[in-house]
């Protein structure tokens, strides 16, 4: 029975780590399936994907009787060290530590043009930011609810909780479906033509919601309306990430949070404008105002470079080393060849761990577990109650302002927002990821608190005017937490577009799931919880806190193939800061101290 057990406990090791104390020796190990069994003897194996983290040395295991007691281990040490032959040619070599090495300003003099393109594609986002926002905008806007709402009082319009969830939830259907489509589309065709093409089905599209009539009208509208956006909220990023040097990364990808917030600001300051008007031009120009990014996206992608990584994935290597020579200011063709040579031996490392580049591939390997970072990044801003900041201007409006005052304090608070995405450029840059992430739920956690505590005030209006307030400060807080830098870091390269998407898809589930939940929570029509839903937001940003701290890698400071060891190799995600890694012609992983790191 002894045997039985020892059996099934050692061969089923998944990601968890088990612990095995031996007389006065304690063992801990992670990996999966890393344990191979023959009729005459056992032995622990290290298989190209297992990776130990070892309070013990260990010597080979030899469970020849299935007895525990018999294992073996060499004095206790905190260092473990393990040797990987990987091969590296002297050209990839310079590329990956040109990487490494290059600062800020060396980033922007040589790759200059890599971030206007990035800059300029991502308009796409902020046409995407801009187009969801104007459904939470349209909810305080009494033309809007005049024409589709009902009336709940003498002269006081607003439209049901059903309604309002439909609307909100129809694009996060659609963008649900327009996402997978845009995985499979962008691997076939590239970054440039994926957009192209979703930019002239939008143009479409957007007639049905111009001259809808009624609300079914809308949702439809809005749902088919998804499919394209799912093109734009993913492929803008992952393209930053491939052209920009790693030096650059924080800062582009975090531009696209600050689409977002730009196309809030717009949207805001337009409503802001129409909030005061009676005829139906003061909700039908807002959805027309859409066409206008169309030409303008469509005109860059037809001028902008194709990432140089998936050229080389089509073996279009010539395409690449043109691609490249576009994207930077590279006087030394040796510079270009080196970075041509480093992102050939990264996809073909990448192809010898996990051959396929299929959805199904983000949840094989160790691919599952950079799916997972990925995915829960996703799901952060829906799970920490970000549905309650976009309901800040009707906090105001039930506080007792005006429509159009309302609006203004909306606009401040996008100000607010733009403003703290500046400071998150910097300090992602300085302290990381990781702690950014972990300070700012932790915050958030606190700040849901007080909203909810707010709710429970005497005086209505002045409890929903001081949770508005609040609102506010949860802003500053979800300007650190939704970056979008970890997400598109985290997966390997070939499967960048696919686990971004699946990213995406987590965040529009769980977008739904909270959009339901927050409308019936806020709504007057629905449950009435006004600001004491923050009671509610602030357990599950909790919930949230404690997953990051456990399973949150850190990427600050990695290059893709870096990456692709520390993950391969399962090093534990708060391990993944104070690993060292040397690139030669032997790959030497040490687990070293941060002091020790900082030192070196």
């Amino acid at each position: 029975m002894e045997k039985n057990f020892a059996r099934k406990i050692i061969y089923r090791l998944y990601c968890w780590p088990l612990s095995y104390q031996v007389g006065q020796r304690k063992i801990i190990i992670f990996g999966r399936r890393i344990c191979r069994f023959s009729d005459e003897s056992c032995k622990l194996h290290i298989k190209e994907h297992s990776f130990f983290f070892i309070y013990a040395r260990i010597n080979i295991v030899n469970i020849l009787n299935m007895d525990l007691s018999v294992i073996n281990t060499i004095a206790s040490t905190r260092e473990a060290e393990l040797n990987f032959q990987i091969p590296q040619t002297e050209e990839a070599r310079r590329g990956n530590e040109k990487q490494k090495e290059m600062g800020f300003k060396e980033a922007i003099r040589l790759h200059y043009k890599a971030v206007v393109w990035s800059l300029l594609l991502s308009v796409s986002c902020l046409m995407e930011a801009y187009d969801q926002k104007i459904l939470f905008g349209f909810t305080g806007l009494p033309v809007y609810q005049k024409r589709f709402g009902e009336e709940v009082s003498p002269g006081k319009y607003s439209l049901s909780s059903k309604w309002t969830t439909l609307l909100t939830n129809g694009v996060h259907f659609g963008q649900i479906i327009g996402l997978f489509i845009a995985g499979i589309v962008v691997e076939r065709i590239g970054y440039r033509y994926s957009i192209i093409g979703a930019m002239a089905v939008a143009a479409g599209i957007i007639f049905i919601l111009f001259f809808a009539q009624n609300l079914h009208m809308l949702f439809a509208g809005g749902f088919v309306f998804g499919i394209p956006q799912g093109f734009f909220i993913t492929l803008s990023t992952t393209y930053a990430t491939d052209i920009c040097p790693m030096a650059l990364r924080p800062y582009l990808t975090t531009w696209n949070n600050m689409c977002w917030t730009i196309g809030a600001l717009i949207v805001t300051g337009i409503l802001a404008g129409f909030s005061n008007t009676t005829s139906e031009w003061g909700w039908r120009i807002p959805y027309a105002i859409q066409w206008a990014w169309i030409p303008i996206v469509t005109v860059i992608c037809i001028f902008a470079p194709e990432s140089p990584w998936w050229l080389v994935r089509m073996g279009k290597i010539e395409e690449a080393r043109k691609s490249l020579v576009r994207l930077s200011n590279e006087e030394n063709s040796d510079e270009i060849e080196a970075t041509i040579s480093m992102i050939k031996e990264t996809n073909e490392y990448e192809k010898k761990i996990q051959e396929g580049t299929s959805y199904m591939d983000c949840f094989r390997g160790s691919s599952w577990r950079r799916t997972e970072i990925s995915c829960m990044c996703g799901a952060l801003s829906p799970m920490c109650g970000f549905a309650l900041t976009g309901y800040g201007t009707y906090f105001f409006e039930q506080a007792g302002l005006s429509a159009s005052q309302a609006y203004y304090f909306g606009i401040g608070l996008s100000f607010l927002s733009l403003f703290m995405d500046v400071v998150n450029w910097f300090l992602m840059a300085r302290i990381g990821r990781r702690p950014l992430i972990l300070f700012g739920v932790a915050m958030n956690t606190m700040v849901l608190f007080i909203i909810g505590c707010l709710g429970i005030h005497e005086n209505k209006n002045t409890g929903w005017g001081l949770g508005g307030v609040s609102v506010a400060a949860s802003v500053l807080c979800f300007s650190m937490i939704t970056s979008l830098a970890v997400v598109p870091e985290v997966p390997s390269t070939r499967l960048r577009a696919k686990t971004t998407v699946v990213s995406r898809n987590v965040y529009n589930v769980f977008s739904i799931y909270n959009n339901v939940l927050t409308t019936y929570m806020i709504n007057a029509t629905g449950w009435g919880w006004g600001p004491k839903a923050g009671f509610y937001w602030s357990g599950s940003s909790a919930i949230f806190l404690i997953w990051a701290f456990f399973r949150l890698a850190e990427t600050k400071g990695r290059t893709p193939t870096e990456l692709d060891f520390l993950f391969e190799k399962g090093v534990p995600a708060r391990k993944f800061n104070s690993t060292n890694i040397q690139l030669d012609d032997q790959i030497n992983y040490t687990e070293v101290s941060v002091q020790e790191k900082e030192k070196s």
